[in-house]
């Protein structure tokens, strides 16, 4: 009878730690932040929206690290990267780069327009 509580409360036990390993390992894990900033624009003469992800480990006198600007689509807009692709915060610490999305318009493609001569992108 002896051996088969011993047994029961080894079981909890090894169930307890493997929990607190998991606990562990899940808030150790690395992740890059997000910031939405405003960048004024003298051509357009407005603000543009961006998400720009970070490394984790990111300082202003920390080494220099490459930039990847990624681009919306037709219709979207400066959130749907980091909306459609949350892993892009583990990912710019794996590869120590700095991922900027800039707010192209609904319907811009990111470049100038002759009819409207706010729109300059280039």
């Amino acid at each position: 009878m002896l051996c088969l509580k011993w047994h029961k409360y080894s079981i909890q036990l090894k169930c307890l730690l493997l929990l607190l390993l998991c606990f562990a390992f899940i808030f150790n894990v690395k992740a890059g932040h997000a910031d939405t900033l405003q960048v004024y624009s003298n051509s357009m003469h407005k603000n543009i929206k961006c998400v720009v992800i970070l490394p984790d480990d990111y300082t202003h006198k920390s080494n220099r690290y490459p930039v990847v600007y990624l681009l919306h689509g037709y219709g979207g807009n400066f959130a749907n990267w980091i909306n459609i692709a949350p892993q892009l915060l583990q990912q710019v610490d794996a590869y120590k780069m700095i991922i900027v999305c800039p707010d192209g318009g609904y319907n811009s493609w990111y470049l100038n327009s002759d009819k409207d001569t706010s729109i300059k992108y280039e």
